[in-house]
């Protein structure tokens, strides 16, 4: 599938031969910063990766507000920062119980309240959902109003 000049996943998402790549490296890239943090070599961390991740949901697909299945969007391939909080989680459990994810950006992080909140999603199947708190800081229309930011599904 990744060996393909290129391959629209979504109206938006496009992958070509080394995305995956790229993409696992960015994951790599935020779990060695979890243990950076962890360990004390740095205070906080500030992971600026690309591809983004925030609308890459459990498997690669989330959810519009009626509950109809999408597939990946906003140019994610995979959720880096629900990786970080899980990564943190099963490696760091004697250093911390609890993971706060703090989303800012004008588009909601559907993928990863997917991903870190719902009741069918990963971490509530690990019953960790509630280690974990989320917030997504987003600009967004009011109600009833036009244009929609994307993904559309503002909460």
């Amino acid at each position: 599938l990744f060996r393909c000049v290129s391959l629209t996943a979504s109206g938006d998402t496009y992958a070509s031969a080394r995305s995956l790549h790229a993409a696992l490296c960015a994951s790599y890239t935020v779990c060695r910063a979890v243990d950076s943090v962890i360990s004390g070599d740095f205070r906080n961390a500030f992971v600026a990766v690309r591809p983004p991740g925030h609308h890459s949901g459990f498997l690669g697909s989330t959810r519009d507000d009626s509950g109809q299945n999408l597939v990946g969007q906003g140019f994610c391939i995979i959720n880096h920062i629900a990786v970080a909080a899980r990564y943190a989680l099963a490696n760091h459990a004697t250093s911390l119980r609890r993971v706060a994810v703090i989303d800012f950006d004008l588009h909601h992080g559907n993928g990863t309240q997917q991903i870190l909140c719902d009741d069918d999603g990963p971490l509530a199947r690990d019953h960790l959902r509630d280690s974990v708190l989320f917030c997504s800081i987003h600009g967004s229309s009011r109600k009833g109003e036009e244009p929609h930011l994307f993904p559309g599904t503002a909460r």
